[in-house]
């Protein structure tokens, strides 16, 4: 029980799976950035689908 309280606690102990999910997230959030990006300049391209999709997204 202590371990994992140490782990959870202090991350900096050198944990590597806690190093590799920050990673990951740190990955999958700069994707998903990446994601948003090129829609939001879609419909730049396409006003059309512009505001259905920012209404959509954003409620």
């Amino acid at each position: 029980m202590s371990k994992m309280i140490d782990t959870s606690a202090s991350d900096n102990d050198g944990d590597e799976p806690a190093a590799i999910k920050r990673g990951r997230s740190s990955a999958a959030n700069q994707r998903s950035a990446n994601a948003v990006a090129p829609k939001a300049l879609s419909p730049k391209r396409t006003p059309r689908t512009a505001p259905n999709v920012l209404k959509g997204k954003r409620t």
